[in-house]
């Protein structure tokens, strides 16, 4: 997603049921420290589906297929002026900073999973 800003569908499908299965109560860890990285990923994939949700529109050509403001992008057929060049820019490097922050949410859940419960 970070270098083309394209999304599949079956991948927001996955990623909603990864949040709603850990936001319901019955699916929470006892352990408290495991809880809390698990919601700053769930949180942190809740702030990237906001921004997809707003930003994210049908690919031109492949109906499966989300992009990033595909109208300001030249290559999808968009516009190519510098104010659109600017504008996706801007949200490419705000989607950079959202996938980024994910990437390291989950890496921390993952390195409290191996620690907490290690047998």
């Amino acid at each position: 997603m970070l270098d083309i800003h394209l999304l599949k569908h079956e991948h927001i499908v996955r990623k909603n049921k990864l949040i709603r299965f850990f936001r319901r109560d019955g699916n929470k860890f006892i352990n408290k420290q495991l809880n809390k990285a698990i919601f700053g990923l769930i949180n942190s994939l809740e702030l990237l589906s906001n921004f997809t949700g707003q930003y994210f529109f049908t690919h031109p050509v492949q109906s499966k297929m989300y992009c990033l403001l595909p109208d300001l992008n030249v290559e999808r057929g968009g516009n190519d002026s510098m104010e659109s060049r600017k504008i996706y820019n801007e949200k490419a490097a705000e989607l950079n900073k959202l996938v980024i922050d994910v990437e390291q949410k989950y890496s921390n859940y993952r390195n409290i999973v191996k620690k907490i419960l290690y047998l």
